[in-house]
């Protein structure tokens, strides 16, 4: 049993994109009309954007050190979870990218992907996804 100090939370962010460039063989596609997630994992939202978020930095922050500028954005207030001042967003939360973006760089775009960014050690934990496309 779990209490709820116990549970983590993780976010995962699939570039269906490049994904669906990758794996199909229609390139053309206009929506997603559903998709499935199997395992045994519970899902609190799913959302669609068009930018990387980047977790544990805030809007200002984002602004200043020009990631704004690169399509890179905080989360949004449903993506985020709450924070002790003495905690870092990245040692109390998983942030999950597929592909990942150092598998992005300089890969043949007919190869399957190998990678998958930021994982942590497999455990028992609660996925938070959103989209991005």
């Amino acid at each position: 049993m779990t209490t709820g100090t116990d549970i983590h939370w993780s976010v995962l962010c699939l570039d269906l994109q490049t994904i669906l460039l990758t794996y199909m063989t229609n390139e053309h596609y206009h929506m997603i009309k559903s998709f499935q997630l199997c395992g045994n994992m519970f899902v609190k939202n799913c959302f669609t954007s068009q930018f990387l978020y980047e977790p544990g930095i805030d809007n200002d922050t984002a602004k200043r050190t020009g990631l704004t500028r690169a399509g890179i954005r905080s989360l949004p207030r449903e993506l985020s979870y709450p924070i002790d001042k003495s905690e870092t967003w990245h040692d109390k939360y998983d942030f999950i990218m597929f592909p990942s973006m150092s598998s992005l760089m300089g890969k043949n775009p007919n190869e399957p992907f190998d990678k998958v960014g930021n994982v942590r050690l497999p455990t028992p934990r609660k996925l938070k996804i959103y989209i991005l496309l």
